[in-house]
C-alpha cells in the first residue's frame, strides 16, 4: 500500500514538472538568475526551448543568460531565429546590440540599431542604446546627442535619453537644456543612483547660472531665450547664495511669471505644469528640498524633513501616486 501511494506521489510530481508552461519556465529561470546561478538559468531555459522551440521570450532570456556569463557567440546563436524573423521585437535589437558591443563589434551593433529603428522609429530605448554606441565609436563629435534628442522627440516618456542629454549639455555648458532635461529625468526616474548624480549636477548648475549667466544659448531658439530671461529676472533671490530655500523662491517666482506671460500658451511644457501643480497644492518647497537638499547639505536636508514631516510625506505620496507623464508635441530643442 505504501509503495503504491509513493508511486502515485512520484508520478504526480513528474506530471507537474512535465506540465510546466512557458511562463513557469521563464519564472523558474529568473529565480535562478536572481540568485546569480546562471548555469541553472541556462539549463532551465535550454530545456524549455526544447519544449517550446518557437517561444521568443525564452530565446531572449537564454541570450541574456549567455551574455551575462560572457558567452557571446552562444548568446547571438540564441537570438538568430528572432533576428531572422519578419519583425523582431524591440528588445531583440536591444539585446543583440549589447552582445555586439560586448564582443567589440561596433559596426555590427550599428547595423543592428539601424535595423531596429527602421522597424521602430519611435523607440526611445533604441535611440538611447544607439546614442551610447556612437559616443564610444566617435567620441567628441556629438553623434550621440543627435540620437538622444531624436529619442526624446519620438518617445518623450523614456527616461534614459534625458539622462544622457543632460550630462552631455552639462559638459558643453548648455545651461537651459542641462537644467530642463536633468529635472525631467529625475521626475521620470526618481530613485536611482543616476537620480542622485543628476540632482548634484542641477544644484551646481544653478550656482553657475546665477554667478556667470546662462551659457550655450541658441539665438535662433526663442524658447531658450524666454526661459533664460524669465529665470534671470529672479536673480535678486540669489544675492545671498544658492541654497534649497533660495532656489525654491527663485523657481516659485519663475512659475508665477511664466504663467502670467503669453509664452506659457505658446510653449506648453509638462515640467512647468508639474511645478505649477505642486505650487498650487503647497508641495513646492518640499519638492525643492527633495531636489536640492541632499546635494546642498545632507544634514540640513534631514533636519528639514524632520521639521516638516507632514509636508514632506504629502509630497512623497503625491510623487508615488501621480506619476510624471511627458506629453508628446512639446519638443522645443530645435
Amino acid at each position: 500500500m505504501k509503495q503504491w501511494v509513493l508511486s502515485l506521489f512520484l508520478m504526480a510530481g513528474s506530471v507537474g514538472l512535465y506540465a510546466q508552461n512557458a511562463d513557469d519556465i521563464i519564472k523558474s529561470a529568473r529565480e535562478y538568475t536572481m540568485k546569480g546561478d546562471f548555469e541553472n538559468t541556462i539549463l532551465v531555459l535550454k530545456n524549455g526551448l526544447g519544449k517550446y522551440p518557437d517561444n521568443a521570450e525564452i530565446m531572449q532570456e537564454l541570450a541574456l543568460a549567455y551574455y551575462s556569463t560572457q558567452r557571446n557567440p552562444q548568446a547571438l546563436e540564441a537570438l538568430k531565429p528572432l533576428l531572422a524573423g519578419s519583425k523582431p521585437e524591440e528588445t531583440v535589437f536591444q539585446i543583440a546590440g549589447l552582445i555586439y558591443r560586448s564582443s567589440q563589434l561596433p559596426k555590427e551593433a550599428e547595423k543592428n540599431y539601424k535595423a531596429g529603428l527602421k522597424l521602430y522609429p519611435k523607440s526611445g530605448m533604441l535611440h538611447n542604446e544607439y546614442g551610447q554606441l556612437m559616443e564610444i565609436m566617435e567620441p567628441g563629435r556629438g553623434e550621440g546627442i543627435k540620437l538622444w534628442e531624436k529619442g526624446i522627440e519620438a518617445d518623450p516618456g523614456f527616461a534614459a535619453n534625458y539622462y544622457h542629454s543632460a550630462r552631455y549639455y552639462s559638459m558643453v555648458n548648455n545651461s537651459v537644456w542641462a537644467l530642463l532635461y536633468g529635472e525631467m529625468f529625475v521626475n521620470l526616474d526618481s530613485y536611482s543612483n543616476r537620480t542622485i548624480e543628476v540632482k548634484n549636477m542641477l544644484f551646481q548648475f544653478y550656482k553657475k547660472i546665477f554667478a556667470f549667466g546662462f551659457s550655450g544659448l541658441n539665438d535662433k531658439n526663442s524658447f531658450e531665450k524666454v526661459v533664460s530671461d524669465c529665470f534671470f529676472k529672479q536673480k535678486a533671490f540669489a544675492s545671498t547664495g544658492i541654497t534649497p530655500e533660495s532656489l525654491s523662491a527663485i523657481r516659485t517666482r519663475f512659475i508665477l511669471d511664466w504663467y502670467n506671460s503669453a509664452e506659457s500658451k505658446k510653449y506648453p511644457f509638462r515640467l512647468f505644469e508639474r511645478q505649477q501643480q505642486m505650487l498650487r497644492e503647497g508641495m513646492f518647497d518640499a519638492y525643492n528640498q527633495w531636489l536640492f537638499g541632499g546635494a546642498s547639505n545632507m544634514a540640513s536636508f534631514q533636519s528639514w524633513t524632520k521639521a516638516h514631516t507632514e509636508e514632506y510625506q504629502a509630497f512623497t505620496k503625491f510623487q508615488r501616486q501621480q506619476l510624471f507623464v511627458v506629453n508628446a508635441g512639446q519638443y522645443y530643442k530645435m
